[in-house]
């Protein structure tokens, strides 16, 4: 979050306003997608940290997460082609430009496309390891990432070049860099003899959980970015970099609690899973009182 927020400023001072802003809709988009994913992930994760302690859990959750993996494979891919073909009439008529190349910026609009059915997957293989409670390996991870993604971004447009697609391109070498070790470390933790099929079975079960998740998430994206969608198409890009500057230090400020509430839930749901209440209950308790 420090590495983030430290950084904004500069980007905004050497790309240029107008070109952040562009950064600060595809950080909007990329908010309001990952919301759309109908709850799996967070179903994956909580799917995980039941299953893991279980006889044969590893076999079931492996069925759960090539299930979700094929859903989300569906519906992110999708996205991912409709952002690809829409990427002139959201360059031409949704966004309004003024300095920008539009060329530059259809090709930028595409990147965004795919680097969201990337993300999706990052999403999701994130679930399962918080689930598995490797919260350190994941942190260290991401900390890695993001210092290589704001930092190896700054001295991109600092020293080698300006240009907004380049800083788009980089961008997304570090997502399908995050991708690929993200499923190496999630698929690490199950035994090669697991083999693992989509499962309509496994679907129906955790849909119940999942839908409700995705009611809430739906609530959320009306509430928190629909202001900013909408920002994104009346007002000129240039005075959209400097709000989007401002909704990112405030959206990160507001996640100092997220960190906690990775660490315990997994837990909690594992102790309840294996019929522990009242241990779960201690647990979030005691955590209670540290967050208050």
């Amino acid at each position: 979050m420090f590495i983030g927020i430290f950084m904004l400023p500069f980007y905004l001072e050497y790309l240029g306003a107008e070109e952040y802003g562009l950064v600060g809709f595809f950080t909007m988009l990329t908010s309001v997608m990952m919301l759309l994913d109908m709850g799996l992930s967070n179903t994956l994760s909580r799917e995980t940290a039941r299953l893991k302690d279980k006889e044969n859990g590893f076999q079931q959750l492996r069925d759960t997460l090539r299930s979700i993996e094929f859903v989300i494979f569906i519906i992110s891919f999708s996205v991912f082609i409709l952002i690809y073909f829409f990427s002139n009439w959201i360059a031409t008529y949704w966004l309004k430009i003024q300095y920008i190349d539009i060329n530059i910026v259809i090709d930028c609009v595409k990147l965004m496309g795919l680097m969201i059915f990337i993300k999706w997957f990052v999403s999701l293989h994130q679930g399962v390891i918080y689930g598995l409670e490797d919260q350190v390996w994941l942190n260290m991870f991401k900390i890695s990432i993001s210092t290589i993604k704001f930092v190896g971004g700054l001295i991109l447009v600092v020293y080698i070049s300006k240009d907004i697609y380049y800083y788009f391109v980089f961008q997304t070498l570090i997502v399908i860099i995050e991708f690929f070790v993200l499923i190496v470390r999630t698929y690490s933790n199950f035994s090669p003899k697991i083999n693992a099929n989509p499962s309509f079975d496994e679907l129906k079960r955790i849909m119940p959980f999942a839908i409700s998740v995705s009611y809430t998430s739906l609530i959320w994206i009306i509430l928190s970015q629909f202001d900013k969608f909408l920002l994104s198409h009346y007002i000129p890009l240039t005075e959209y970099g400097y709000f989007a500057l401002i909704v990112a230090i405030q959206s990160a400020v507001m996640q100092f609690s997220a960190p906690i509430l990775r660490a315990i839930l997994p837990q909690m749901v594992s102790l309840l899973s294996n019929n522990k209440e009242n241990e779960m209950l201690v647990c979030g308790v005691s955590i209670g009182y540290e967050d208050t």
